[in-house]
């Protein structure tokens, strides 16, 4: 009956993270995990379809894929933006299109060292800056084909 109880217990916490997973910008407040809910605004992590919006220049800008983030849009803008670091940690990172809006003055660079897996379709992948850059040193695996 306990076992029953903490299985339940865990699929309604998960249930509720899903039903309030929302848009959100990184603070790192309390580490370089993805998957923790403090490190973002509106404390909840961006997952299913929403926008991973990065904007300013913050102490955890290495950040641990250590879930899974599905078809999430991350977006970098704002002339405070610093460079941030994507690396493997267990999870994965599949995106429906990054963005570096053209108010990215900096030059900074966002690094993916784990492979990203790109959802495609009606996605894109953006720099409208004349200073950033994107560096993919993980590959990027399409899977919209």
């Amino acid at each position: 009956m306990m076992k029953k109880t903490l299985l339940l217990l865990a699929a309604l916490a998960l249930t509720i993270h899903s039903a309030q997973a929302t848009n959100g910008a990184w603070t790192g407040t309390t580490d370089g995990n993805w998957n923790v809910d403090s490190n973002w605004t509106g404390a909840f992590f961006p997952d299913g379809g929403n926008t991973a919006t990065f904007n300013a220049d913050v102490a955890n800008s290495t950040i641990s894929m250590n879930s899974e983030a599905i078809n999430v849009h991350i977006l970098f803008t704002g002339s405070n933006t610093g460079s941030y670091t994507f690396n493997d940690g267990g999870g994965f990172l599949s995106v429906g299109g990054i963005t570096i809006t053209s108010d990215v003055t900096g030059a900074v660079t966002q690094t993916f060292n784990s492979r990203l897996n790109y959802a495609g379709g009606n996605s894109s992948i953006t720099n409208d800056s004349a200073t950033a850059v994107l560096d993919f040193k993980g590959g990027i695996l399409n899977q919209s084909t």
